[in-house]
C-alpha cells in the first residue's frame, strides 16, 4: 500500500493550506457544475497539484475494491496484459494498478493524457514509486495497439463521450475494457448505452451485471440509477484535508463496468446478486435492495438478512459493506414484496 506522505512529498508544486483549499474548492465547481472549464486544471500546475494531493489518493482505492470484486484467474489475466490508461492524469490507476499487482512480474502499462502537466506529474509518482517498472507516457495512443491489452479510462470516458470513448475501444480492441467514473445519473445513461455496444460487439459484463441479457433494470427508474457507493476510512491526513474543503470521500459514489472480449456470459446461480441499495439496518436485520437474475432477466428484489442467523463479525461486516459488492446466499422464505436469506 503507498503511504499517503510519499505522495504527497512527490506532488510537483509545493501548496500552502489556503491554496490548497481554494484550488480544490474550484475543482469541486469544475466537475459538478462549471462543466464548460472542465480541461482548464489540465494546463494548470497548481491545480494539477491539487487534484494530485486530494483526488489521487481518494481515487485510488476505487481499484482495489473492484479488483476484489473479480475471480483470480481474471485477476491474473489483467496483470498479465498490457494496461493502457487513457485520460490518466496523474497517473492515479496506473499508481493503484500497479501496487495492486506489486507482486506480478512483467507487467506493462501506458499513461496516455493530452496534457503534459497531467504527464510530468504521472511521471514522476511512477518513476519514484515503482522504478524498476515498465512504464511509457503517450500524448496519443498509436494508430495500432498490438498483444494482450487492457483499456482502462479513470474518469476519463465521463470527459471525452460517448462517440469518442467507442472511437477508441474500437481502436485498441482490448481484451478486457474497465472503467471507473464518477457515480452520477448522466454518466449512468451513456454507460449504459455502452452495455448494449459491448454486448453486440462478443464481450461479457464481469462487473456489475451477472448478466447482459435484457435491458437494465435500473433503467426504467426515474429517480434512481445502477452505481455503487464505497465506505472506506482514509489516512488521518486525508481525512483533516476533507474536512477542511467540507468534501465527504468516506462515502463514494462510482460506477464501474468490468467487460472481457470473447467469453461467454455463463447464467448467475439465483444466489447470487449485486447490492444496489441499502434499506435498513434495525435490531432485527438487515434490508437491501440487490440486482440479480429473475429467470433470463435481471431484476431489482428487496432482501432481508436475519441478526439472529448472522455472526458478530458478519454483523459488523454488513454494516460496513459497500454497495455494489456481489453476496451470495440461500433463500429461506419467499413473501409477496421481499424474499428472506441467510449467507
Amino acid at each position: 500500500m503507498i503511504e499517503i506522505s510519499t505522495i504527497w512529498d512527490l506532488v510537483s508544486v509545493r501548496l500552502t493550506e489556503s491554496e490548497l483549499k481554494k484550488n480544490l474548492n474550484e475543482l469541486s465547481k469544475q466537475f459538478t457544475v462549471k462543466r464548460s472549464d472542465l480541461y482548464r486544471y489540465t494546463k494548470d500546475e497548481k491545480m494539477v497539484a491539487a487534484y494530485s494531493t486530494f483526488y489521487l489518493p481518494t481515487n485510488m482505492p476505487k481499484f482495489t475494491f473492484l479488483m476484489d470484486q473479480l475471480d483470480q484467474e481474471t485477476r491474473e489475466q489483467i496483470s498479465q496484459s498490457h494496461f493502457w490508461d487513457f485520460g490518466s492524469g496523474p497517473g492515479t490507476f496506473s499508481l493503484a494498478y500497479l501496487d495492486y499487482f506489486s507482486s506480478a512480474n512483467d507487467l506493462k502499462v501506458t499513461l496516455v493524457d493530452s496534457s503534459s502537466l497531467m504527464l510530468d506529474q504521472a511521471r514522476l509518482f511512477l518513476s519514484s514509486i515503482f522504478p524498476k517498472r515498465i512504464v511509457q507516457y503517450l500524448d496519443q495512443l498509436p494508430k495500432e495497439i498490438h498483444g494482450k491489452k487492457t483499456l482502462f479510462f479513470g474518469h476519463s470516458f465521463n470527459e471525452i463521450g460517448y462517440e469518442r470513448a467507442i472511437e477508441i475501444i474500437k481502436q485498441v480492441n482490448p481484451d478486457y475494457l474497465i472503467m471507473i467514473e464518477p457515480g452520477t445519473k448522466e454518466v449512468f445513461s451513456y454507460i449504459n448505452d455502452l452495455r448494449i455496444y459491448m454486448k453486440n460487439s462478443g464481450y461479457s459484463c464481469l462487473y456489475p451485471c451477472l448478466s447482459l441479457q435484457g435491458d437494465c433494470p435500473m433503467e426504467m427508474r426515474i429517480d434512481d440509477w445502477c452505481h455503487g457507493v464505497m465506505r472506506i476510512v482514509h489516512d488521518k491526513d486525508l481525512e483533516r484535508l476533507s474536512q477542511l474543503i467540507k468534501k465527504d470521500r468516506r462515502n463514494m459514489p462510482f460506477i464501474s463496468h468490468v467487460y472481457q472480449k470473447g467469453k461467454l456470459q455463463s447464467e448467475s446461480d439465483i444466489g447470487q446478486a449485486r447490492l444496489v441499495r441499502f434499506l435498513n439496518n434495525s435490531k432485527f436485520g438487515f434490508e437491501f435492495e440487490v440486482c440479480m437474475c429473475q429467470g433470463s432477466h435481471l431484476g431489482i428484489q428487496k432482501i432481508q438478512l436475519l441478526k439472529k442467523d448472522m455472526s458478530k463479525e458478519l454483523i459488523k461486516k454488513m454494516e460496513n459493506i459497500s454497495i455494489g459488492s456481489k453476496i451470495t446466499f440461500e433463500i429461506i422464505k419467499k413473501f409477496e414484496d421481499f424474499i428472506r436469506v441467510k449467507f
